[in-house]
């Protein structure tokens, strides 16, 4: 099951990377989220007001949602920990949850919860003119994987704006999605040097971001409406 995701995820994104390697990857991936036993400091997982968000403010803090914060923070540590010291390093990496629409103040736009490195913006909105501001709002928006090799010639095309993103040279923003295709989430990088993201990198975060998806779908699962039970009328004769 898990191979036919990998082949669906590459054909869909137009990715030319070899599937045995991103199947390693995201093994590698849920052995960490299976074994997920450490215990991470709660001001790690629940981060306090950053620009006015906190994130027990946006999403209901409670054993279930804390041990998917574990394993979520974990996912990420391990494959950031990996690429520190070598050309595939990145300075910042963090996993968001797009927040469904009838989620209050916030729903529709993509809220931080996990991250490594260097701060990353707590809440991001997802909208035609926030594309051009970040691209994990562009592959919200979108469901496209978005990666820029040399931000700077990015920047002197137009393709992206603000003075922000001359803190790195690369970025990537990959999409999770379930097979209805719509997006629950963006696992976004940013590394220091141009091409970072080279074929051996990138299929290790697209199996990071195909790993997550149960998680990011238990998440979502919370503000589903409960289903209406189904009544039959009885007419009397």
């Amino acid at each position: 099951m898990i191979k036919a995701a990998i082949a669906d995820y590459l054909d869909t994104q137009g990715l030319k990377l070899p599937a045995d390697e991103v199947h390693m990857a995201c093994l590698t991936a849920q052995t960490v989220i299976n074994m997920a036993a450490a215990e991470i400091e709660h001001s790690l997982l629940w981060y306090g007001a950053e620009n006015g968000i906190a994130l027990a403010d946006e999403l209901p803090e409670n054993p279930d949602n804390h041990a998917l914060l574990r394993q979520l923070y974990l996912a990420l540590d391990s494959l950031y920990s990996r690429c520190a010291n070598t050309d595939a390093a990145v300075e910042r990496a963090a996993i968001y949850l797009l927040l469904p629409a009838n989620v209050p103040q916030h729903g529709g736009q993509l809220l931080r919860l996990v991250a490594q490195g260097q701060p990353l913006e707590a809440l991001l909105p997802v909208d035609e003119a926030a594309c051009w501001h970040h691209i994990a709002s562009r592959s919200a928006e979108t469901g496209w994987l978005n990666q820029v090799d040399d931000v700077a010639q990015w920047l002197a095309l137009g393709e992206l704006q603000g003075e922000q993103h001359r803190r790195s040279h690369s970025q990537l923003a990959l999409p999770i999605y379930g097979q209805d295709g719509r997006v629950l989430g963006v696992v976004y990088a940013e590394a220091a040097r141009p091409n970072a993201f080279d074929n051996d990198n990138l299929a290790q975060w697209v199996g990071l971001a195909l790993a997550l998806l149960p998680l990011l779908q238990q998440l979502h699962s919370q503000w589903q409406p409960p289903p209406q039970p189904s009544t039959e009328e009885n007419h009397d004769q």
